[in-house]
């Protein structure tokens, strides 16, 4: 019987981007080829062979009104009517048959032939019984002929790449500057190799532009940020604390990279950044993937790139592949850490935008925290934002210290005793002004300066803003250091002034202040800051969806580049309410320039 077999794909925005039109392509091929093998096949339909009695002439009348059919074997792409509107679209390969052996030979062949995706995902094979609610994919034809240069290669064409005679058959390659000779690839690649070796940095035609390459880490510089390209998934779990969705992400088609932290006893083999971390990828084409594998024959497991404006002749030619650096948290979510060119307001309607394509009332907290702009806490309400927090507080902690003195219980005896264990002079000595500020990072500064995670012999009212952004980098830096999953209670804690939520922020301080003069390590108390931040604003949020009885309908939006850090957004995933909606910035709309 004929029927058709729905298989389901999620497609992550932007649609059809050149890594989901390859994947169009493998289904397509790999339909293709189980169509044309049945092009001659001829089957008897399954219910006329389940009698094994003799049969009688009645019996043989019947087995001969059922004679050997045509195989069938229709397919193409489908998808909803809200297809191009819809945050997850969903795109239905539909094959019509009736000879359900080849729907499994189908599947087992996509199962084999597709790699990891990060923007191309299988959802469900469900069979159905008409297309009613699906139309034909527009401009199939189109899509379809998309061919790719130099991917990538499987582990098993690596594999025979290395242990053939003439290094290979280059059939995946398109060369810009033919080699004489394609076993000539490996002295070139060996040269290359050997030049590293001797301490000298070489160029690499990438898919991501030529490359300066060298076996030493580069000093990151805001211009040319480097990349440590590790050799294999093993060499990565080596050398660096990584979970296995960071893997997964790594080894995925694309290719992306992630900012990891080096285990401490391997911490001098890289050139951290200022949060303590380093820039890592997998090698993201064969070139690389060849490379690498020779490496591991010379027992180097990493190397790294950075850009260069030197560009020598090429020699292959590269379908370009865009590079992403991502934030993945342990349950599998992941975060692109672009930042937009626009402002807040399109910042925030790009995120929420499939509210105003499905007129959708459901109310949203924007929680938007950013080391580089104002914070913003708000609730969106039909269409109306109003502020929850009021974010403004007193900056300068010769203030902070004489609140803390004057305004809690045993405050005078704590600051003494702080003042024994930390040089608290700098900041009597900053003039006795106000020094007022509305991003909330600018706790993780302060609490640096205090707690001596940053230096502060250069300190004046005059660059103490400039100062807070370097110093909240120290606090970060510090807390990706912490091994384990809990630090210590640092007070968040709501107060209302003249009608408005605001924190104590004195008393954030002053918690801080008294873990200090226990001896606790700055490591610890640095974890313990984000920590407390994040379960504050998890409670927030509950508070919110309580007071106002939203129950499931309230969405949460996590916006701001302090959520492109995995240490944040998988402590914030960890407390936020099971039961709401969370929204991710898509598309490199985390933070606005």
């Amino acid at each position: 019987m004929t029927q058709y077999y729905d298989f389901s794909f999620s497609l992550q925005p932007p649609l059809f981007s050149p890594t989901q039109l390859f994947f169009l392509h493998i289904l397509n091929t790999q339909a293709k080829c189980i169509s044309q093998n049945l092009t001659d096949t001829t089957f008897t339909p399954k219910h006329t062979l389940e009698s094994h009695t003799p049969q009688s002439p009645m019996d043989s009348h019947t087995q001969d009104s059922n004679p050997p059919q045509p195989a069938t074997f229709e397919y193409g792409f489908y998808t909803s009517a809200d297809f191009a509107r819809d945050s997850k679209s969903t795109l239905h390969f539909i094959i019509q048959t009736n000879h359900a052996p080849a729907v499994l030979d189908f599947a087992e062949s996509i199962a084999d032939t597709l790699p990891l995706s990060l923007s191309f995902c299988f959802l469900t094979l469900s069979v159905c019984d008409s297309l009613e609610s699906l139309q034909p994919l527009a401009h199939t034809e189109g899509i379809l002929p998309y061919t790719p240069h130099t991917h990538f290669c499987t582990a098993t064409q690596t594999r025979d790449f290395l242990s053939d005679e003439h290094f290979g058959d280059f059939s995946l390659f398109c060369f810009a500057k033919p080699l004489a000779h394609t076993e000539e690839i490996l002295p070139y690649l060996t040269s290359i190799i050997h030049e590293l070796q001797s301490q000298k940095n070489v160029v690499l035609d990438t898919a991501r532009g030529f490359k300066e390459c060298s076996l030493k880490p580069f000093k990151n510089t805001d211009d040319t940020p480097s990349v440590c390209v590790m050799c294999d998934i093993s060499s990565l779990k080596t050398f660096f604390r990584i979970h296995n969705a960071q893997s997964d992400v790594l080894a995925s088609f694309e290719k992306p990279s992630v900012r990891l932290a080096p285990k401490e006893v391997f911490a001098q083999r890289f050139c951290k950044d200022s949060h303590g971390l380093v820039l890592t990828s997998l090698p993201y084409d064969p070139l690389l993937q060849l490379f690498s594998a020779l490496l591991l024959r010379e027992e180097i497991t990493h190397f790294f790139l950075r850009p260069t404006s030197y560009t020598p002749e090429r020699i292959f030619a590269h379908t370009p592949i865009d590079s992403h650096t991502l934030c993945v948290s342990e349950s599998g979510l992941f975060l692109d850490t672009a930042r937009a060119y626009c402002d807040f307001k399109t910042l925030l309607h790009t995120n929420l935008a499939h509210h105003t394509n499905a007129q959708n009332t459901q109310p949203s907290v924007i929680l938007y925290i950013s080391s580089k702009h104002p914070s913003a806490i708000l609730l969106q309400n039909g269409g109306n934002f109003q502020q929850i927090l009021n974010t403004s507080f007193e900056a300068n902690p010769k203030h902070l210290i004489e609140s803390i003195r004057t305004n809690y219980a045993s405050g005078a005896e704590l600051v003494g005793n702080f003042a024994h264990k930390q040089d608290i002079t700098l900041f009597e000595n900053l003039a006795d002004i106000s020094i007022r500020t509305d991003n909330l990072t600018h706790i993780f500064g302060i609490a640096a300066l205090l707690l001596g995670m940053h230096p502060s012999s250069n300190l004046s009212t005059d660059t103490l803003l400039e100062s807070l952004p370097q110093a909240y980098d120290s606090l970060l830096a510090c807390a990706n250091e912490f091994l384990r999953a809990k630090g210590p209670r640092i007070d968040y804690i709501l107060q209302r002034e003249h009608d408005t939520l605001t924190l104590d922020y004195p008393r954030i301080f002053r918690s801080s202040m008294s873990f200090k003069c226990a001896d606790m390590d700055n490591v610890i108390l640095a974890y313990g800051f984000i920590d407390s931040f994040c379960e504050f604003l998890a409670t927030l949020v509950r508070d919110i969806q309580t007071n106002h009885a939203f129950g499931d309908s309230l969405e949460v939006l996590l916006c701001g580049d302090v959520f492109g850090h995995s240490i944040f957004l998988e402590r914030i995933l960890g407390f936020l309410p099971k039961n709401i909606t969370l929204t991710l910035p898509q598309d490199g709309f985390l933070d606005y320039h």
